[in-house]
């Protein structure tokens, strides 16, 4: 990497200076495994928190969120000591020292109270909850945050007397009860992370203000009720003019000093009238200039100067009341979280839009401490940090000479009449990467500040920071951009059950996918997948659909930005390949398939054999039967992971299910399998649970016996398996045991020393099945694993041509 984009490590050390927490904010929710309601809030919760993961929406809530519904023994009971206490903890242990903040929800119900070892396991979190309010000089804050499904929370009588819990118990409504836990989530959230950064007690904090920008016209009633809704929320005071504003006093300057609170907010409540509104455009227009807070320290930073700038803007909602009149659209609204007004539910709007603000602010002190945090790694004053996701407006002031200037005594102030800086050739922003087209948008405003500048997420340059050595004017997604595009194998998926012993939920897995299909169409390469069509509980095919349709790069793909006969006439060129096995493919009706020409191809796989025409037909009330088609099905399974193993150039796997298995075996391990058998890479994601956790735990360790939960027995149907004849059985066994065979011949391959296999740096391939890899190594790793098959790849391999 050249000198100036090598973000500089060195930096002053002091001998006593604690390790820094790798993240602001981490939330946790626990609850007990056998509580419904307390998983379905636990997910309402995860999606709030991370808006946007399904499609990849780079405005994103980037807050990590873990889930801790097991227990573990703290120490093994003596031998022939029946009567010695055995204490419990959470599995996995959460980790405080990584967050600078945490919140612990805990989700409590009958069942948790009942549970003796649940009551212990509950008393010891609340005494390192109060270990820590009593260390000072500790890096990281614990808060816990009970919310009460039942009374019976009340007997827990240390946690109740130190913390106050939500109450969720009257009246029993869902909707109240995820509204009201969300609240409380944020509004605790919020205090504490202000309380650190501030460097406050919570209950010393001063008030948030937050500006009403409205149109009196026809905005007042709106604005007047969302005064009143943020009156009752315990941090915020809003500012109204027609109330906050004294008779004769000067409003212009009056309004102008009440937008310059460091931590303030604005409501912009876009009506018919509100584009012709100076006063309108002005207040907008001033939240949304970015200003220049480098050099602003917090107990996250360190107050030696530092060379790279850190830009913010003002957090903004806007809330849309517009009638049948014809108006304008606003460019200063570009980026910025918009809802629609409801009459019929106001008070259902005025919720969503106090949240969704607190949200907003609360990210804005994340980024912030993010952004600063990096910014004094890199030391480079060609790179830029800011605090929102870039829009073209936004880019745009940023560009203009001289930049935004803070008001004195409230914003750290650029110099105007000092030398200007130099101009970025790096501007990295929170979230994840745009999308290709998004990036296309911003390409003109990029220009302004030169023809190398480039945009980067955190996500990237901190991906960029841990490689030795990467082009400059290449993205990661670039980075691994091949002359030819080559089709990548993903498979993953999970039981809720297993992934809970890990701290997972269902969508830690589907988010990877999310995430790993962005770049693997970033760098225009092609995703196989096998999945199902229509099954509520198996959405994971709608998300990459979903995903593509955004993602795809056909510009890079097919040479024209239009879809042309050509590229539309040859499927084989489209970004996605979904592998369909009996009867699966029969799920798909006509209209969907029609939908994704284009985007996605479907290859339907039969079983090896064929199927006769009765077996066509799915319906039959004949237990016999059903067991025939089963095994159909599970032959169809094996052959479809066998055809796209073959089709593909390599594969990428992390969860997957490891019981009661549709196929003749897990579906990772028969991938696994086929991988190793075909010779083809594979990545094994070690940190995410499932059955691909167990392969790389077997891996990992030299000597280790097969994991007894990966037995066939284990993985298999016994309902079906029973019908088995004995040849059918011995040859099930058979295939399982060769696979077996080429997992610890591979093994072997990983400890021997040699520096590649099948073209791929062993140390990265080590290092992938690390089971605390965090997301921003995973996603490297996988970079760097695609990368590497590309460079090792003949330009015309067989297996490209699907």
């Amino acid at each position: 990497m050249p000198p100036h984009c090598r973000p500089n490590t060195t930096r002053m050390s002091n001998a006593s200076e604690p390790k820094l927490p790798h993240t602001a904010v981490a939330l946790y929710v626990v609850h007990h495994p056998q509580c419904q309601e307390a998983k379905k809030l636990a997910g309402q919760l995860y999606e709030w928190f991370r808006l946007g993961y399904q499609t990849g929406d780079t405005g994103s809530a980037s807050v990590p969120f873990w889930i801790r519904c097991q227990l573990q023994s703290t120490k093994a009971k003596a031998e022939n000591k029946e009567d010695e206490e055995v204490e419990y903890e959470l599995n996995p242990p959460i980790k405080f020292a990584e967050a600078a903040v945490n919140i612990v929800i805990l989700l409590s119900n009958h069942e948790m109270v009942l549970d003796p070892q649940w009551r212990k396991a509950l008393l010891n979190l609340q005494a390192e909850v109060a270990n820590n309010h009593q260390a000072a000089a500790v890096g990281h804050r614990i808060e816990l945050l009970p919310a009460v499904l039942d009374d019976s929370f009340y007997n827990l009588t240390p946690i109740y007397e130190n913390h106050n819990p939500l109450r969720l118990t009257e009246p029993n409504d869902e909707k109240w009860r995820t509204a009201v836990l969300r609240r409380g989530v944020l509004e605790m959230t919020a205090r504490t992370l202000r309380a650190r950064l501030q460097q406050h007690k919570s209950n010393e904090l001063p008030e948030m203000r937050v500006f009403l920008s409205h149109a009196k016209k026809d905005g007042r009633e709106i604005a007047e009720r969302l005064r009143d809704a943020i009156r009752h929320f315990g941090q915020l005071i809003p500012w109204y003019d027609a109330n906050d504003l004294a008779i004769s006093q000067g409003w212009a300057n009056t309004l102008d000093n009440a937008m310059n609170s460091t931590t303030a907010g604005m409501v912009a409540v876009v009506t018919d009238a509100y584009p012709t509104r100076p006063w309108c455009r002005k207040e907008l227009q001033k939240a949304r200039t970015p200003w220049d807070i480098t050099g602003q320290s917090g107990t996250e930073t360190t107050s030696v100067p530092i060379g790279s700038k850190v830009f913010a803007v003002q957090p903004v909602v806007a809330v849309m009341k517009l009638t049948d009149d014809w108006t304008r659209g606003l460019a200063t609204l570009e980026g910025v979280p918009r809802v629609g007004w409801s009459d019929t539910q106001p008070q259902t709007s005025i919720e969503g839009i106090v949240d969704r603000l607190v949200l907003e602010m609360m990210l804005h002190q994340v980024r912030r401490t993010t952004a600063l945090k990096m910014a004094d790694q890199a030391r480079d004053p060609r790179t830029w940090f800011l605090t929102w996701v870039p829009d073209g407006w936004t880019l745009a002031q940023l560009a203009k000479p001289p930049l935004a200037q803070a008001p004195a005594g409230t914003r750290t102030a650029t110099d105007s009449s000092s030398a200007p800086p130099v101009p970025p050739t790096t501007i990295v922003y929170p979230g994840v990467e745009l999308s290709p087209a998004e990036r296309d948008d911003l390409d003109i405003q990029l220009r302004l500040f030169g023809p190398d500048t480039r945009l980067l997420s955190y996500q990237e340059w901190e991906e960029m920071r841990l490689r030795p050595a990467v082009s400059p004017n290449a993205t990661p997604a670039d980075q691994s951009a091949n002359p030819q595009s080559l089709l990548i194998a993903l498979s993953a998926g999970g039981d809720p059950a297993e992934l809970s012993r890990h701290g997972l939920r269902v969508e830690h897995i589907d988010e990877a996918m999310v995430r790993i299909v962005m770049r693997v169409l970033s760098a225009g390469h092609r995703v196989a997948f096998g999945g199902t069509f229509n099954n509520p509980e198996h959405e994971l095919t709608r998300k990459i659909i979903d995903t593509t349709l955004r993602w795809s790069n056909l510009k890079g793909q097919q040479g024209t930005s239009d879809k042309s006969a050509n590229y539309l006439n040859r499927p084989c060129r489209w970004p996605v390949i979904n592998y369909s096995a009996y009867p699966h493919y029969n799920d798909l009706t006509p209209e969907q398939e029609a939908k994704w020409i284009g985007f996605c191809r479907i290859e339907r796989v039969d079983p090896p054999q064929g199927l006769a025409k009765e077996d066509r037909s799915l319906k039959t009330d004949c237990l016999e039967r059903r067991r025939d088609l089963a095994k159909l099905n599970a032959d169809a399974l094996s052959h479809m992971r066998d055809v796209s193993t073959e089709k593909s150039a390599l594969r990428i796997v992390w969860g997957g299910r490891i019981e009661k298995a549709k196929g003749w075996m897990s579906g990772i391990l028969e991938e696994v399998g086929y991988s190793l058998k075909r010779e083809k890479p594979i990545l094994i994601l070690g940190a995410l649970g499932g059955c691909a956790r167990l392969i790389a735990d077997f891996l990992r360790i030299s000597d280790s016996s097969w994991p007894i939960d990966l037995s066939l027995e284990k993985c298999a149907d016994s309902s079906r398996d029973a019908w088995l004849t004995a040849d059918e059985r011995s040859e099930h066994d058979a295939r399982f045991g060769r696979f077996v065979d080429l997992l610890r011949d591979y093994r072997n391959q990983l400890h021997s020393g040699q520096p590649t296999i099948m073209g791929v740096s062993t140390d990265l391939l080590r290092s992938a099945l690390n089971p605390e890899l965090n997301t921003t190594r995973l996603l490297s790793h996988v970079e760097q694993f695609i990368e590497q098959v590309a460079q090792s790849q003949p330009k015309e391999p067989q297996s490209q041509q699907p």
